[in-house]
């Protein structure tokens, strides 16, 4: 008979299943307990349930493109929203936005010095490159003054 044993493993208590082929349940429980499980339950199973899987893993959703709502046209329509939902905000708060690049940039800096995590630390080393890069392209315009508006006579000013 096969028997799904169900216990923690006595040195790390983690949790433990197996499948125990045995001549009875005591001898199922025996052949656990050798192998370091503490038993907490014994299931008789058939040998055709014993191929399937028993459950399916936190994070594992259905195949993909099974679910209603995995098109691409809500994915669209999503980042459309959030990129209009951005820009009005942008918009508003346009003459804060220098002031509040600096303040970000003093709170970034140290983030990206202390973080240890590989992956965050180095997005937010590339967005702080991104954001100086593109900073420095950026000048103000400036009204031309009336000498630079003079024309050139005889090739002096």
């Amino acid at each position: 008979m096969l028997f799904r044993v169900r216990g923690t493993n006595k040195d790390t208590h983690a949790l433990m299943v197996l499948d125990v082929e045995a001549a009875n349940r005591p001898a199922a429980q025996y052949k656990a307990e050798v192998r370091g499980m503490v038993v907490t339950s014994l299931e008789d199973i058939a040998a055709d349930a014993a191929n399937r899987p028993t459950s399916v893993h936190r994070g594992e959703g259905p195949a993909s493109g099974s679910t209603p709502d995995s098109g691409g046209m809500r994915n669209l329509i999503v980042f459309v929203g959030v990129l209009l939902a951005v820009a009005v905000v942008g918009y508003f708060m346009l003459p804060w936005g220098i002031m509040a690049s600096v303040v970000g940039l003093v709170f970034t800096i140290p983030f990206v010095r202390h973080e240890t995590e590989e992956l965050y630390r180095n997005v937010a080393l590339f967005l702080l490159l991104g954001v100086i890069l593109f900073s420095g392209n950026i000048t103000p315009r400036r009204a031309a003054t009336p000498v630079e508006q003079a024309p050139v006579q005889g090739g002096q000013r």
